[in-house]
This record gives structure tokens, C-alpha cells and sequence, in this order.
């Protein structure tokens, strides 16, 4: 299964903060919110996961969850995938895993820094990292976290 990185940088100005923040909201009613992100890769498929990252003044994983369909709309080289978030942290938070902590850990720092969300999956070898500090920061397997409600 492949694991992509999708970002959000709220001093762009595309997605604010409070639109985010009104996700969380309807992600701890419900335990789970989808909506619509923008991706490049390709071949994405339904039920694969998808980690949130948080680019900019305040940096940090901050999502995890699923692709829930195939691309829902293409323009040029971007498309867009419906994914369901099932943990979140909002703009309030702190993230669950910080930028400094990901790199020392072995997470390309350009990974983290992309311009555009998810140019492909991101490779075994961090995807083995961010499960293994899921593991021993949060409690929980990376396949929990992107597919049930168990971080509050």
C-alpha cells in the first residue's frame, strides 16, 4: 500500500486556517471528515493512505487518513482525490509530529518542503519512519491513525 504526502500552507492563502480549523470541528462530531485535496501523482488509488503536513510558520504532521475514490477532477498536472481524515490536529494544536522531529528521524527535508502536494508516494524507507514515531509517540499503528477516529 502507498503512503502520499499532502500538504497544507495556510499563508498561501488557498485553504485559511479557519476553513481547516471548521474541518477538525466536523472531524471530532463525526469522527472522520472528507474533502477535497489537490494532488500531482498519479495512479492514486481508493484506500490509500495519505499523511497531512503542515507547511509554513508553524510546521508539523497534522493529518492522517485515506484516499476514499479515484481522481475526482484533473486540471493539467494537478488532480484531486477526495480523502477522508479520521485524526487531525487543527491550527490550535500542536502537530503530532514536528518538522525537526521528521527530518532527525530520517524524512527528506524536501519532502516536507514541496511546493505542490503528493508528487508520489513517498518512499518505504519514510513511510517506515513516520510508523515507527507513530508507534512510540502516538500509541498507534500508521494504518490506525489513517483509518479510525483514535487520537483526540
Amino acid at each position: 500500500m502507498k503512503t502520499y504526502l499532502i500538504t497544507w500552507k495556510p499563508e498561501a492563502g488557498l485553504f485559511t486556517e479557519d476553513e481547516f480549523n471548521a474541518l477538525k470541528k466536523t472531524l471530532r462530531q463525526n469522527r472522520f471528515v472528507d474533502d477535497d485535496w489537490r494532488m500531482r501523482a498519479a495512479g492514486v488509488k481508493k484506500g490509500e493512505r495519505v499523511v497531512l503536513f503542515r507547511q509554513g510558520k508553524q510546521t508539523g504532521l497534522c493529518g492522517f487518513g485515506t484516499i476514499l475514490d479515484d481522481c475526482v477532477k484533473q486540471k493539467k498536472a494537478t488532480r484531486r482525490y477526495t480523502v477522508r481524515l479520521t485524526n487531525m490536529r487543527d491550527s490550535i494544536d500542536a502537530p503530532f509530529l514536528e518538522k525537526k522531529e521528521l527530518t532527525g528521524a530520517g524524512i527528506k527535508k524536501q519532502s516536507l518542503e514541496m511546493q505542490s502536494s503528493s508528487n508520489g508516494a513517498i518512499s518505504k524507507e519514510e513511510v517506515a519512519v513516520i510508523e515507527r514515531l507513530c508507534q512510540e509517540r502516538l500509541g498507534h499503528s500508521l494504518d490506525e491513525l489513517c483509518t479510525q477516529y483514535c487520537v483526540r
